[in-house]
């Protein structure tokens, strides 16, 4: 009888290892659209710098953050020690240049995204109405486009979803993106940094969330710092 060899594994590997790499299930059926990160990104200078060093933060505040991060936003990671960011540069619909600082003194949760992004797409409309909402002179979200081939594509993207209560704002540049990957927080799109008034990052989301959802309002509440009034 002829023994019959069996079949070698090696060639399911790579496709189930595309699968597993290339999207990962967050929420109720969305998807998180993977990119690749530079190599050694963990020792460059901007990422000791900004991702390592510490800032000081409101204990009360992260404490009141961590069981806020359930339901639609469970996959916020809440760190108990708030990290230094970088001044992130973009630009706003009129081509002029901004940056973090210019929002400081305001509690900013920082959405990276992009138009070929299908999860960013589905996520786009819960976030302009979290800013309807919730946008305020404590508060504010600061969503930025990160394609590259200038901003009619972001422009329409906006006008096909509808988008009235959040400011168009991009980098052409593709500066923004590798910066944010310099800090390991550009794995993939979308990408979500609740950034504290002193800007300082309070808390992180790889994937996308329903930024119209009580649990997500909850975490925002939650983010501003005490005492501040409305």
């Amino acid at each position: 009888m002829t023994e019959r060899t069996p079949r070698s594994p090696s060639r399911w590997i790579k496709p189930l290892a595309v699968l597993v790499v290339g999207i990962v299930a967050v929420g109720a059926g969305a998807v998180y659209v993977m990119t690749a990160t530079p190599r050694n990104a963990g020792d460059s200078p901007t990422y000791a710098k900004a991702s390592r060093a510490p800032c000081a933060g409101d204990a009360a505040q992260l404490a009141r953050m961590g069981p806020k991060a359930t339901g639609q936003v469970a996959a916020m990671l809440v760190d108990g020690t708030p990290r230094h960011m970088p001044d992130l540069k973009f630009q706003d619909a009129s081509g002029k240049t901004l940056s973090l600082a210019d929002f400081r003194g305001k509690t900013v949760l920082f959405n990276m995204w992009a138009t070929w992004c299908a999860p960013c797409r589905a996520e786009m409309p819960s976030l302009d109405k979290l800013q309807a909402e919730e946008g305020s002179e404590r508060f504010q979200v600061v969503a930025v486009s990160v394609d590259t081939n200038g901003k009619d594509k972001p422009k329409n993207f906006f006008a096909s979803l509808g988008l009235k209560n959040l400011a168009l704002h991009t980098d052409p540049s593709g500066n923004l993106f590798s910066t944010m990957q310099s800090i390991g927080r550009g794995v993939g799109l979308p990408t979500s940094i609740i950034i504290d008034p002193r800007g300082c990052e309070i808390g992180y989301m790889p994937g996308p969330a329903d930024w119209s959802s009580p649990e997500a309002k909850a975490l925002i509440e939650a983010a501003l710092p005490s005492g501040s009034e409305g």
